[in-house]
């Protein structure tokens, strides 16, 4: 579960549309825009159990506009790329 202070800048990214790069636990960068929050089921293979609700966020990449979601549990540290941002750096995740 993330902090509520954390959500709060997601929400300003998304509110401003900055300029983003995400730096993910798996170590890869996503290099995007992104306008919207919301939830997601994450589909759980060959279990009984159900589907898990995610909180993600939904965007466009910047090279291609392809539009995409993403887990936000899955963010390490969010990158503001934007010139004069309200902030410039954030950590999700030390793990």
């Amino acid at each position: 579960m993330l902090k509520c202070d954390l959500h709060d800048y997601i929400e300003i990214l998304c509110l401003y549309r900055y300029h983003v790069e995400l730096s993910m636990k798996d170590s890869s960068i996503i290099d995007g825009v992104f306008f919207d929050t919301g939830f997601s089921f994450e589909k759980l293979a060959s279990t009984n159990k159900p589907a898990e609700k995610v909180e993600v966020i939904k965007g466009q990449l910047s090279q291609t506009q392809q539009p995409i979601i993403v887990e936000i549990r899955n963010i390490k540290h969010i990158k503001v790329l934007t010139e004069n941002a309200k902030f410039t750096y954030l950590t999700l995740r030390d793990d």
